[in-house]
């Protein structure tokens, strides 16, 4: 066994083993090699350096060092050998002592992962609770009939999106799960800033992981609040509403109005820093697929371009409930005016590159969607609230995730 140099970057272990005959004889040997450490000269996104010691950091608590050398002098005190096989020395070893400070630490870290594990617990039962609540508010404004149960229903469903978005900021607060992620392997480089960092949007895009989260998050939000405006239209077309005071209904436009635009704008934003804040090759592959993280990212973003839809669209539905109109609105006009639409916007995307394309016009295009899709449901709203049930967002679930 020995330590080969490979110039001044690279350290390789190598063992030869004999090939002996039947009497004992030997006929030749067999090299085995294996990589020990690499230092790159420039580190970037292709480069990185390499040690065959951060493989074991996972199984090994106490902080190390190795140095795969025949030099003892690498390390001041009082190094650990390694050697092979035959005795060789390969290597030094040396352990630090944890200071009083980081053992401390440690045990504080522990103590609040336990703590973390508890109040992920308690904010699962009581986001159940709120859910229970919503569904029972939704029932009684079914059956109640009037223009007061909707809007304890509504006051309810405020409720259950600020307990909503308060768990997925509770995530972030607890890190959770990032710090039950062990070293090593896919899931810690979901919660490694180095692929994908940024500060903007309150740390909803600190890493690959947050933004998949952040995603589930505004699914879940959209499929709530379309449910509620599908329940809403469907309602208001069997029992026609009494009109409300003007500057109530004014009130209520403007407030889905901006509402709407502060969802598409923080898509739009989200999607923007989580391009230009990563160093995922996201258009450079070499082989039929990306790389797993890069798909991660690309279905997160998706999911949340479809919230964002779904959201535009509950506003819009809510919007019509409260301006009054006919029950008629997928006339052939309207549909032809958003198809035109659609049709204009794609072939923008197509024809122009995408850095002479400024990012307004994404959040256009998802309000034009989100329209589209408000008065293509509205013919049956009735047909697509079952889809929006835990059990219809599943089968959904199965039936993409082969598609990404």
């Amino acid at each position: 066994t020995g330590i080969v140099l490979d110039g001044v970057e690279r350290r390789i272990l190598v063992l030869w083993l004999p090939i002996r005959d039947a009497g004992g004889q030997q006929l030749g040997a067999v090299r085995a090699m294996r990589l020990a450490q690499v230092e790159v000269p420039v580190r970037n996104r292709y480069l990185q350096d390499y040690d065959l010691a951060e493989l074991w950091r996972g199984d090994i608590m106490p902080p190390f060092a190795v140095a795969f050398t025949g030099r003892r002098r690498v390390f001041r005190g009082d190094p650990a050998p390694l050697t092979g096989p035959d005795g060789t020395i390969l290597g030094w070893a040396q352990v630090v002592l944890p200071s009083e400070a980081l053992l401390v630490a440690e045990v504080r870290g522990q103590a609040r992962s336990i703590m973390a594990f508890w109040l992920v617990l308690l904010g699962g039962w009581l986001l159940a609770g709120c859910w229970a609540v919503l569904n029972h508010a939704l029932r009684r404004a079914i059956w109640g009939r009037g223009g007061l149960a909707w809007w304890r229903a509504g006051a309810v469903l405020v409720g259950w999106v600020g307990v909503w978005s308060g768990a997925r900021f509770g995530l972030l607060a607890l890190e959770v799960p990032a710090r039950w992620v062990e070293r090593g392997g896919f899931a810690s480089s979901l919660f490694d800033p180095a692929y994908l960092g940024s500060s903007v949007l309150w740390g909803l895009l600190q890493s690959a992981g947050d933004l998949l989260l952040t995603a589930i998050w505004m699914v879940g939000l959209a499929a709530v609040a379309l449910r509620f405006a599908l329940l809403r239209t469907a309602a208001a077309r069997l029992h026609e509403p009494a009109p409300s005071a003007r500057l109530r209904a004014l009130v209520g436009l403007i407030g889905l109005a901006v509402g709407a635009l502060g969802i598409v704008t923080l898509f739009v934003v989200g999607a923007r820093h989580a391009i230009l804040d990563a160093t995922l090759g996201y258009f450079d592959r070499s082989g039929p697929m990306p790389e797993p993280l890069t798909v991660l990212v690309f279905a997160s973003l998706l999911g949340w371009a479809g919230a964002t839809v779904a959201l535009v669209a509950a506003a819009v539905l809510l919007a019509r409930v409260r301006m009054h109109l006919g029950p008629s609105p997928t006339s052939r006009v309207w549909k032809g005016v958003f198809g035109l639409l659609g049709t204009a916007f794609v072939l923008i995307y197509a024809s122009v590159p995408l850095a002479a394309v400024p990012p307004w016009v994404a959040g256009v295009m998802i309000g034009v969607a989100g329209s589209g899709v408000a008065l293509f449901v509205l013919s049956r709203p009735k047909r697509w609230v079952g889809l929006l049930t835990i059990r219809g967002l599943l089968v959904c679930v199965l039936l993409v995730v082969p598609l990404t």
